[in-house]
């Protein structure tokens, strides 16, 4: 029983000792939220309250470092009093503190009461304001009466005194205006300084294989990034001044809803609509685009101002969302629709011919979908056109290449409607033939165009003009036809300056001689792949009324020989390589040009030798051929020019890698050999001339 009653006893004290405990820390508590001092010092910036305390025994060390040390001028007002009081430093106001039953705090609530702040990972410095260093109490601020610690302490808790918000000069200061033209010149800086690279010479292959947007395509790219600042930056960036030039052909991979932002902010200021590359373009997005550059205009259906349309390479389209667009473009110049299946004959004869009367580049290569009835529709409504308003067509550059049916009649019709025609691409239109081109110059025998007799006024000597062209009277000797025929014949006097029929297997050289006399101003003719047909009779009767003549192509004219060796020939086996290595100062193999897109190709540039590579570091070396990249040499292109182009490409290989038989008989071509790449390696700098004993070490090349 006397155990049972003491462990009782000892539960009943422990249980009694622990609820004392709690009251002590509940009333440890209350003091210490009355024991808050309120005081109002001003303590200069850098000044540091050191916490320390009187070491004494059975102390933590953890509380060592959190005791609070007060400045020495305070020392001195608070020595000797065991609980807070009011002190002041010089210049500053004192602050009534509420004195409460301090003197019977114990040890533990006073090192409560003073641990302030939290000091792990913080400096020693008070993170307060060097203002008010200490908490100030509602109580103590009105018992204080000090008008100046009242109003500094409401200054700075009053809600109605906001923080101070950074203002852009930009936005706020310049108007609309000068900033769209602060954002244009941004494209302009980058178009000046590749303009200023090219007038330099400082532009070269190196360069060019680093810099994917060069000049105008820079600028715009930069352009549409500042429309991630904010929403005021994209009004500015995506305004109609700033895209008058819609052109997109540099960014095919631009997402559509960027787009079409741009349109609907660009509106009606667009002039120019280039979405070349842009294959992900659908239907529906073209009818969008098309809405969001028109203006409406009253009593009258909504227009664009577009002179320019290119959409090679948008194959999704259809021809409703095409027609949608072209009939609401009546001032469209430029149209290129190269390739796409969505143009029709109908696109021809029922939008473009009645509906755009200012046309002056249509190209329609490979639109499978357009016939030769089509073409002629087109132009004769075209020449309708201009006989009412006493005003030849437009148009000077026609690329029909690739249209089937072909034939006489539709050429006789072309050259009648377009007499300004200075490109014409009929390139690999299987039904023309030489009767073609003769109907191509045709000049009227019974009545001119204006409907007045060829054979009245309008002759002045061999030649004569109308309004809608001139012409030339040719013997029949100079027409290509029996000398002995005394009759005379006419022929018009076009504009061509570039024509292709490439790929038409039915020509031959007679229609040399047809356009002999008639194309005064023709700088290139293409002729590839037109077959054996093509001699020399009609191309030197041809070239001695072209003295402009530039660029010649006959790949495949194996009939022609060594008098014409001067015309770029490809697989001419007559014309010997001596004619070809003497003119080897003044040629090159390849067209070579410098750009991003051409880094894969390797042309030789004079400008890149000594030039480092900011990626490799290599040194640009000599130059191991011709100059591909100087725009004044004449491309030759023949089957020696191909020969060196390889041999090149070995001598570079072997350059790299620093060994003498690398690269020699690996991914060599089949007619390239060791004898052929080290003779011609050595004559590509130095022209040599072979014995009849190295000629005979050549053996058996199989081509």
């Amino acid at each position: 029983m006397a155990s049972t009653s003491s462990s009782a006893y000892n539960t009943e004290g422990r249980e009694t000792g622990r609820e004392a405990t709690l009251h002590e820390r509940d009333a440890s508590s209350a003091t210490t939220r009355q024991r808050v001092v309120s005081i109002s010092v001003s303590i200069p910036e850098g000044t540091h309250l050191a916490r320390n305390r009187s070491r004494s025994a059975g102390s933590s060390p953890k509380l060592k470092k959190r005791s609070l040390t007060l400045p020495s001028w305070l020392k001195g007002r608070t020595s000797g009093a065991t609980s807070p009081v009011a002190v002041a430093p010089p210049s500053s106001v004192s602050i009534p503190v509420q004195a409460t039953e301090a003197n019977s705090v114990s040890k533990e609530q006073s090192i409560r009461a003073r641990k302030l702040f939290r000091d792990k990972g913080r400096t020693q410095s008070v993170p307060v304001s060097p203002r008010f260093s200490y908490l100030l109490t509602a109580d103590a601020i009105l018992q204080s009466g000090s008008p100046s610690v009242v109003s500094e302490v409401a200054e700075v808790v009053n809600p109605a005194v906001q923080p101070v918000e950074e203002v852009s000069l930009f936005e706020t200061m310049l108007p609309y205006e000068a900033r769209i033209g602060v954002l244009a010149q941004l494209v302009v800086l980058h178009q000046e300084e590749f303009e200023r690279w090219l007038k330099s010479g400082e532009w070269n292959s190196v360069y060019a294989s680093q810099q994917r947007w060069i000049g105008k395509d820079a600028g715009m790219r930069e352009l549409i990034k500042l429309t991630r600042v904010s929403k005021s930056w994209m009004v500015l960036a995506l305004d109609g001044q700033l895209w008058q030039s819609f052109d997109l052909k540099a960014f095919p991979g631009l997402a559509p809803s960027l787009v079409m932002k741009i349109a609907q902010g660009a509106g009606a200021f667009v002039h120019t609509l280039n979405l070349q590359g842009h294959t992900y373009l659908k239907p529906s997005s073209l009818v969008a685009i098309s809405s969001s550059l028109s203006l409406s205009v009253e009593q009258a259906s909504p227009v664009t101002q577009l002179t320019t349309i290119n959409l090679v390479g948008c194959a999704t389209l259809t021809n409703h969302s095409l027609h949608f667009l072209l009939l609401r473009s009546p001032n469209v110049r430029n149209l290129y629709l190269h390739g796409l299946d969505c143009v029709t004959s109908a696109t021809l004869s029922d939008i473009l011919g009645p509906r755009c009367p200012r046309l002056v580049v249509l190209d329609i290569r490979r639109c499978h979908h357009v016939s030769a009835s089509g073409l002629s529709s087109f132009a004769v409504q075209c020449h309708t056109r201009a006989l009412a308003e006493r005003t030849p067509c437009p148009l000077k550059v026609l690329k029909i290449a690739g249209v089937k049916g072909t034939d006489v009649e539709v050429m006789r019709n072309v050259g009648r409607a377009f007499p300004r025609l200075q490109v014409l691409d009929a390139s690999y239109c299987r039904d023309l033939t030489d009767e073609c081109f003769s109907a191509f110059v045709e000049w009227p025998t019974t009545t001119t165009i204006t409907g007045e007799s060829s054979a009245g006024t309008e002759m002045a000597g061999d030649t004569g003009s109308t309004l809608f062209g001139k012409f030339v009277e040719l013997s029949s000797r100079e027409a290509g036809l029996d000398p002995g025929d005394p009759s005379r014949h006419l022929r018009r006097i076009t504009s061509l300056r570039h024509l292709n029929v490439s790929g038409c297997r039915h020509i031959s050289d007679k229609a040399c001689s047809n356009l002999a006399y008639c194309v005064p101003r023709l700088e290139f003719l293409e002729m590839a792949a037109v077959g054996g047909e093509v001699k020399d009779e009609g191309l030197v009767r041809l070239f001695r009324t072209t003295k402009l003549i530039k660029r010649i192509d006959l790949e495949d004219a194996s009939e022609i020989t060594d008098m014409g060796s001067e015309i770029v020939a490809i697989d001419c086996r007559a014309v010997s390589e001596s004619a070809i290595r003497d003119l080897q100062a003044y040629t090159r193999p390849r067209r070579g040009w410098r750009g991003w897109e051409a880094r894969e190709l390797e042309y030789e540039d004079g400008r890149s030798v000594g030039v480092v590579n900011p990626l490799t570091g290599v040194v640009g070396g000599p130059l191991i051929g011709q100059d591909e990249c100087a725009v004044q040499r004449v491309v030759v292109k023949s089957f020696h020019s191909w020969v060196a182009v390889d041999t090149v490409a070995e001598q570079r290989a072997k350059r790299v890698i620093k060994s003498t038989q690398a690269g020699i008989g690996k991914d060599m071509p089949r007619w390239l050999t060791q004898w052929s790449l080290s003779r011609r390696a050595s004559s590509a700098l130095t022209p040599t001339v072979t014995t009849p004993e190295e000629r005979e070490d050549r053996g058996c090349i199989v081509q």
